[in-house]
């Protein structure tokens, strides 16, 4: 039997997490599609029946950030406790099927189980708010062209990976205490950008916000450069390796931990 992943004890490990945690899981799905209920709801009402798509679009990617860094930040919670990490750690399975398992609950189940609930909500909302307004609501299209609600999912991803990490290798306040190290990396990129863009353009500069556009000063004028396609494709790609060296850190993470 291989002794790193085995489909047949993995499925055991995926079903048992289920069971023991499924009272836990479905109260959580009832609170996220309450809370999901209540914002769209009352902006609707408040709104004498209209919903725009900007007000879909802030609740769909607030309530997904908010209610997943906040999942996915407790789903090694019990390796803390020394009476429940024990039974997790001596079980019979490979580091990589427990890594799996949670990955898989915190990471693509939760967004297929957020995004039932939020289009179940928002299409209820547009139903009965197209009751009392001339000009009909339309619910949000993941794929809509101008507000591209698409591109939050490899954000999402990003948190995910950075709150997972956390999870694992903070033993008590893992929230926090990854909040407080992410801002921290944070501050140490925005002081270090800075002083590279003046040494890099010598000149004045202003706006000089990481990854973004950098104005330059010429005297009384001041000279805009963008960023080109091939600048936010590098971007992008350093983004999904910082996304694939949490993921890893965490397996590895996991491997180290002890009772």
């Amino acid at each position: 039997m291989n002794n790193t992943f085995n489909f047949n004890r993995f499925s055991l490990l995926f079903k048992k997490q289920f069971v023991e945690q499924r009272s836990t899981y479905f109260m959580s799905t009832a609170v996220l599609f309450g809370f999901l209920t209540v914002l769209l709801g009352f902006s609707t009402y408040a709104n004498e029946g209209y919903v725009a798509a900007k007000v879909q679009f802030t609740f769909m990617v607030s309530v997904l950030m908010f209610a997943g860094i906040i999942f996915t930040s407790m789903v090694f919670s019990d390796l803390g406790d020394k009476k429940k990490a024990i039974p997790i750690l001596t079980l019979p399975v490979s580091h990589l099927e427990k890594y799996l398992v949670a990955w898989l609950y915190s990471f693509p189940i939760y967004m297929l189980v957020y995004f039932i609930c939020f289009y179940t909500v928002d299409g209820l909302t547009v139903y009965i708010g197209n009751m009392h307004v001339v000009h009909k609501n339309e619910v949000l299209s993941l794929f809509d062209q101008e507000l591209k609600p698409y591109r939050v999912l490899p954000v999402f991803a990003v948190l995910h990976a950075i709150a997972f990490l956390g999870a694992i290798f903070f033993e008590r306040l893992h929230l926090i205490k990854t909040a407080f190290a992410t801002l921290i990396f944070v501050f140490g990129i925005f002081l270090l950008n800075q002083p590279l863009i003046k040494m890099i353009f010598k000149p004045e500069v202003r706006n000089a916000v990481p990854f973004d556009n950098v104005g330059v000063v010429d005297g009384d004028n001041v000279w805009y450069i963008d960023s080109t396609k091939d600048s936010i494709h590098i971007v992008s790609v350093l983004l999904v390796l910082l996304m694939v060296i949490f993921w890893t850190s965490a397996y590895f993470k996991l491997k180290e931990k002890e009772v």
